[in-house]
């Protein structure tokens, strides 16, 4: 039964939901926009603060004063060093990153960001393992690693006194086993292979046979500048380098100097240090400055710039081939830091540096203990501008990416000079391989 109200209900209720309709419509078209769509803009005074706020992409307040306070870099394979002035300071320092992100390098590889950390040799039982696979051979104690032109890696095993060669293929092979405490290796453009010992620089041929380069057998000194590098003396040679003209660079390390066998002569002379064992003359002639077991060396292409890993002074020091000048380009001599992507070669502790590799960018590429992230592969710019490129992360097993690795001690390091790949021989008894790192070396 319907009330005698209902029809006037129902016209009253129809009035009341246009209204309510109409207001609705005219709230919305008048309210202002959801700040999800379209953010107001803040005042000007309040974009003045945030712009004042910013974070500078310069150094941190305590890496600035410690930038005022060092020697400016010198850019490696430029102007000659001076004791007055190293060289310029870069115009603008990296901005700071979070840890395990890669900060851009202005000579960065054009490869792009690191890949994997992979293992290439060593890690397997079988001794020696000779024609099998080289991540299933024994390593014992890999010191030094070398690419060929060919893509074979080299690798010096100290404690089996062999030097191995790994294939394109993964094989693994002795190449000799005539050998005497060795300790560094180097491959030529041409593919000539030369390998420290003991007392002596030594080529070693295709057959196994070793012919001696420099040196005597069981005779450690310091004799011979100047005459024929065959019968001269050294002490504890632990690396050599080969320019592009074939002369010979080696870190004589219980000599405290790094003596030069001449490609055309065949005779050696000291290129830097007096033998004094210490530190001192930056910005003279090498040959009078002060070096303290240098452990490492590598020299550019084009025989311009020799580079020391001068290990018991805890730096990284450059000799101007052309004019003789010797300067210090990284470490600092101090103890260890916590990692600060800001600081530049100069102000970066370099303690344990016994190893080093030069692509062909010119870029170098150290090992820094932190205090905080453990070591790490460093890539030094020509400007001294440093780039964390492997190490620093929680896996100590490969196959990870580069900077998620936590890298063991490195006893060894080279640049594959056919893909730029940087070679890593470790205390695990492995050798690593990181591609993306570097520039490949052109002859």
């Amino acid at each position: 039964m319907i009330s005698q109200n209902a029809g006037g209900g129902r016209r009253r209720l129809t009035r009341g939901l246009v209204a309510l309709s109409l207001a609705a419509l005219l709230v919305a078209c008048g309210a202002p926009a959801s700040p999800m769509s379209s953010p107001v803009a803040p005042p000007a005074s309040q974009l003045a603060s945030a712009s004042a706020a910013a974070p500078s992409t310069g150094p941190t307040a305590s890496a600035a004063a410690s930038l005022a306070a060092t020697p400016t870099p010198t850019p490696l394979a430029t102007a000659a060093p001076s004791a007055a002035s190293p060289g310029p300071v870069p115009s603008a320092a990296p901005s700071p990153s979070a840890p395990g992100t890669a900060e851009p390098s202005p000579s960065a590889p054009p490869s792009g960001s690191a890949g994997l950390v992979e293992v290439i040799a060593g890690g397997g039982v079988a001794n020696p393992g000779d024609s099998g696979p080289a991540t299933a051979a024994l390593l014992v104690r890999p010191l030094g690693v070398a690419g060929g032109p060919d893509g074979s890696i080299w690798i010096v095993d100290s404690s089996s006194a062999r030097l191995r060669v790994v294939s394109t293929d993964g094989i693994i092979s002795t190449r000799t086993d005539r050998l005497f405490q060795p300790s560094g290796v180097a491959v030529d453009s041409g593919g000539n292979v030369f390998v420290t010992e003991a007392y002596r620089v030594l080529s070693a041929l295709d057959d196994g046979k070793v012919e001696p380069v420099a040196g005597k057998a069981l005779n450690a000194g310091f004799r011979g500048d100047g005459g024929p590098a065959k019968r001269a003396l050294l002490f504890g040679p632990s690396d050599v380098a080969e320019d592009a003209a074939g002369n010979l660079y080696i870190a004589d390390n219980g000599n405290h100097r790094i003596r030069m066998v001449d490609a055309a002569t065949s005779s050696i002379r000291t290129i830097a240090g007096d033998g004094t064992e210490g530190f001192g003359g930056d910005g003279g002639l090498a040959k009078d400055a002060q070096l303290q077991r240098p452990a490492a060396v590598e020299v550019d292409a084009d025989g311009s710039t020799l580079y020391i890993a001068d290990t018991r002074n805890e730096r990284l020091r450059a000799v101007d081939l052309t004019t003789g000048t010797i300067t210090t380009i990284a470490g600092v001599g101090g103890p260890a830091v916590a990692y600060d992507p800001a600081l530049i070669g100069l102000q970066t502790p370099t303690p344990q540096l016994n190893t080093i590799a030069l692509d062909g960018a010119g870029n170098l590429y150290m090992v820094v203990p932190y205090t905080d992230l453990g070591r790490i592969v460093m890539r030094m710019a020509p400007d001294g501008t440093m780039t964390r490129v492997v190490g620093g992360g929680g896996s100590p097993a490969a196959g990870v990416p580069a900077l998620d690795f936590r890298l063991p001690d490195v006893t060894g390091m080279a640049i594959d000079p056919t893909t730029g790949a940087l070679l890593i021989a470790s205390s695990d008894g492995r050798v690593y391989r990181v591609t993306g790192v570097a520039a490949p070396v052109t002859p």
